[in-house]
């Protein structure tokens, strides 16, 4: 991915054909600056956030990465133009019926804010998707893809029940780091494309923030599907813990206790009953996953002394991706 966004969309344009292809007004709107810094200043900035390159005989380049964020239109940089996000909406929980379709075609940072007013109206139950997680999963979308991959582009679906957020495979965290919170941090320029695209400093990695939003907000967690070229990830409305299978329940169990441990708390059976709002008539059941998922060897308790609706729990962090 580093190497892809270094690499030049397009060359040899004098600087003032080179400034009309990207949004510059959004540009120094972003960068807090007035509208009356002449071309030259513009393009000095421009360099020096490796937007623009400069080369010989005063002609300029444009990197992928400054196209993928400012580009007025995409579709003139001819590896890039199959990057534009599109977001689609459709009638009930099938593909049946589109409602609406559409295509971005400026760059990443131009539209971002557009295309989250977009999925926000598109959706039905605004309150089931708060926007700080719809934010996190669309710039994630954005910038966790395989941008090598030609024919293949983001996409937002939005159905009644559910966004499925998908991106041209393979994503820079790996399937294992998704699931088992491993160190390792987005590279330089993925952390740079982050920062152009939302105007400000990338603190914490994607996937955690999503995760701790959905905790938060007790939101079920997403759903991840890994395919041959494509990363999908799906938030729900709404999904009862029963409506789960044994996996799933599993895996829910595991990223209660993983956030949790995060906070510096303790899971136990009394937590996970409240961020899954679990009638009591749900005790037994509920005690028995508790008691699988430490049989499992996911999770593990402090004091195994204690009876098992009265213990806390840490996450067991390695070798338990068969379950994930």
């Amino acid at each position: 991915m580093e190497d892809f966004l270094k690499q030049l969309a397009t060359t040899n344009l004098t600087c003032e054909e080179a400034l009309e292809k990207l949004d510059c007004v959004f540009y120094l709107k972003r960068k807090k600056l007035s509208q009356v810094v002449s071309a030259q200043d513009i393009a000095q900035l421009m360099i020096e956030d490796g937007i623009l390159l400069k080369q010989g005989k005063g002609l300029f380049a444009i990197s992928n990465l400054g196209a993928l964020t400012y580009a007025k239109d995409l579709n003139f940089f001819s590896r890039l133009w199959t990057k534009a996000l599109r977001i689609v909406k459709y009638q009930g929980n099938s593909r049946f019926q589109i409602l609406e379709d559409k295509t971005f075609s400026q760059g990443y940072a131009c539209h971002f804010e557009e295309s989250l007013k977009l999925i926000e109206d598109l959706t039905l139950n605004k309150s089931a998707y708060p926007q700080p997680l719809i934010t996190e999963l669309l710039a994630t979308t954005l910038l966790c893809q395989d941008f090598s991959l030609s024919g293949s582009y983001p996409l937002v679906e939005i159905f009644d029940k559910r966004i499925e957020f998908t991106n041209p495979y393979k994503p820079f965290l790996s399937y294992k780091q998704f699931f088992l919170n491993e160190s390792q941090s987005y590279n330089e320029q993925s952390v740079k494309l982050f920062n152009l695209i939302l105007g400000r400093n990338k603190q914490d990695k994607g996937w955690n923030t999503i995760l701790a939003l959905c905790e938060k907000f007790k939101l079920p967690f997403p759903r991840i599907n890994l395919y041959e070229s494509n990363l999908k990830i799906t938030v729900f409305s709404s999904l009862a813990f029963k409506e789960l299978d044994q996996n799933e329940q599993l895996r829910a169990c595991y990223l209660h206790c993983q956030q949790m441990s995060l906070k510096d708390e303790r899971m136990s059976y009394q937590s996970l009953k409240e961020r899954f709002n679990l009638p009591y008539s749900q005790k037994k059941n509920l005690l028995k996953l508790i008691a699988f998922a430490e049989e499992k060897g996911i999770i593990k308790a402090e004091d195994q002394n204690l009876v098992l609706q009265e213990r806390q729990y840490l996450p067991v962090l390695k070798g338990h991706i068969d379950l994930f």
